[in-house]
């Protein structure tokens, strides 16, 4: 089967659905079964280079980006022989082929939370993105069942076109000390600290709700420890700038560190050395973070919102999203409570064996060829 991947994303530094893609394809490249080829509008990223190495990559109309999908990439699709085409953006379903195509939609962030939107405009450009490509594809995946839930009642699609194909993970936790406190060292990161992975220029991720706990268990607790935030700082004048100001206002800016995007390798040795995972996010398609926490034995405290009760089971403390004194609570007993802390990590750890890049790859490739036909 020949497969068609939008590869647009892979210009950018790693995002959650760059490492979605790119895992599926160190997949299917250990299978005859799928010959791959990717499309997209500018140069793939160097961080990438390893796992693209040797196929065939078409990058083309850098220029028309607004065109791209719909009046350029038929052709392409149609001169290659593809079979299916997987699109991983909104805007890279394309109307006017005869080619199969299959979406990935992993959340439905426009209708959920609107306010990360900067006017009704850019609001109502990706709702329409997301209305059409849900209708133009074949066939529908998502990554949670709560996304797919959202999907059928928010967009109007019949449950049997959406598919759930869950994330996985393939991160290790990091056994070498000496590893670890050389990194932290490099990002100015002492122990103990929780740590928070996410972009901080996302409302949605609920930063406030994690500094005013992190600041009541400083004030009720005598703990040493930090709070360590990996993700996007953004421009100047976002969000990022507003969190600044309110951990000054707190008094606890200089126990934040704020590290920005780092390197896969870096953030396995940081995860791997962290006190707990505080993940308060309100809206999730699926939360991979929480995932890969339990998997290098992590302990997790998150909300209990949208997909994350899905994907933790029983193996984190789960909170309301917006219960600051329950975060200082679950965050305060994962840190003085060995035994709760052992239970956690056990049951994390057999919780992320449930899900697998493997599993993710597979039941993808059922649903192309579902398309298919």
């Amino acid at each position: 089967m020949k497969v068609g991947l939008d590869a647009r994303i892979l210009a950018h530094p790693q995002s959650g659905i760059a490492t979605y893609l790119i895992n599926l394809i160190r997949e299917y490249r250990k299978t005859d079964q799928i010959q791959i080829s990717l499309f997209g509008d500018k140069p793939i990223n160097r961080c990438y280079e390893e796992a693209v190495r040797g196929l065939d990559v078409d990058i083309f109309g850098q220029n028309s980006r607004k065109r791209w999908a719909q009046f350029l990439l038929p052709s392409r699709l149609r001169g290659r022989s593809i079979d299916v085409y997987h699109a991983v953006w909104n805007n890279a379903v394309p109307l006017l082929t005869r080619v199969p195509t299959v979406v990935t939609i992993c959340d439905l962030i426009p209708w959920k939370v609107p306010e990360v939107f900067k006017g009704l405009k850019k609001e109502m450009k990706y709702k329409a993105q997301q209305w059409c490509a849900a209708r133009w594809a074949k066939k529908v995946i998502t990554i949670s069942e709560s996304s797919k839930k959202d999907i059928v009642e928010l967009l109007k699609i019949r449950p049997d076109k959406v598919s759930v194909t869950y994330l996985g993970s393939n991160i290790k936790r990091v056994d070498d000390p000496d590893a670890i406190d050389e990194c932290l060292c490099h990002h100015k990161i002492r122990r103990p600290y929780i740590l928070h992975v996410g972009d901080l220029i996302q409302p949605r991720r609920n930063i406030v709700t994690l500094l005013k706990a992190f600041s009541l268990l400083l004030e009720r607790k005598p703990i040493d420890i930090k709070l360590v935030l990996v993700g996007s700082k953004g421009e100047e004048g976002s969000l990022y700038n507003s969190l600044m100001e309110l951990a000054r206002g707190l008094n606890i800016e200089k126990m934040i560190t704020v590290t920005g995007h780092i390197s896969r390798p870096d953030f396995n040795k940081i995860l791997s050395g962290a006190t707990a995972l505080a993940f308060p996010s309100r809206y999730e398609g699926f939360g991979l973070p929480i995932l890969e926490a339990m998997s290098c034995g992590v302990p997790v405290v998150a909300s209990n919102a949208s997909s994350v009760p899905e994907v933790v089971g029983d193996a984190a403390i789960l909170v309301e999203p917006e219960d600051v004194n329950g975060f200082v609570s679950a965050i305060s007993r994962v840190c003085t409570d060995e035994a709760l802390r052992g239970d956690l990590i056990k049951k994390g750890k057999d919780r992320a064996e449930v899900f697998s890049w493997r599993k993710t790859a597979e039941e993808t490739l059922r649903v192309y060829k579902e398309a298919v036909v």
